[in-house]
């Protein structure tokens, strides 16, 4: 596969997200030269989790507070669905018949993932700004938070993955094939 840098983890992506400049992050990945696929794929992660946690902040400005009534029960199932679900893509097995699948199947069960547990959190930011109540985003946020650190692209989650592909008996690197195959491996 040829020679891979480490895995420097999170704070060079933290770093070159915050300096870019920009909301959401993305400069990062053309303004300061190539970046390996496990970069770009951090810094997706955070520019869109960012938006998710900025509708809250809008919501701040355009709705009240209020309080919780009975359809609070609603965030709540939506908010455990999406933990569910978000569990349920992580245990999606990778193909690992090639570093380029592997790459394709990672970033499909990634992306999926995200997408299950951000869903949980805009249909609740539409029920706020139905109601005119902060409160429907704000039970939602804690699930959000939970299903996001199951997804997040970090060193633990992928030792896992890897964990799960050595008992499998794969001997490729997870996240050597992601730094070097980048996330759009077709």
């Amino acid at each position: 596969m040829g020679q891979v840098p480490e895995d420097l983890g999170w704070g060079p992506v933290v770093k070159r997200y915050l300096l870019s400049g920009l909301t959401l992050g993305l400069y990062a990945r053309w303004s300061h030269g190539t970046t390996d696929g496990l970069t770009t794929i951090r810094l997706l992660f955070l520019s869109v989790m960012q938006a998710g946690i900025l509708v809250g902040v809008v919501l701040l400005f355009i709705v009240d507070i209020g309080s919780p009534g009975t359809i609070a029960l609603l965030p709540l199932g939506l908010g455990t669905a999406g933990v569910a679900a978000v569990v349920w893509a992580r245990r999606r097995p990778l193909n690992a018949s090639s570093p380029r699948e592997l790459v394709r199947s990672y970033n499909a069960n990634f992306f999926t993932g995200f997408a299950l547990a951000e869903a949980p959190l805009m249909i609740s930011a539409g029920l706020a700004l139905w109601q005119q109540e902060l409160w429907p985003y704000l039970l939602s946020v804690p699930f959000f938070s939970i299903a996001m650190v199951m997804v997040a692209p970090g060193r633990r989650n992928l030792a896992a993955d890897q964990r799960l592909l050595q008992a499998r008996g794969v001997s490729i690197s997870l996240t050597e094939a992601l730094m070097s195959q980048g996330p759009t491996a077709r």
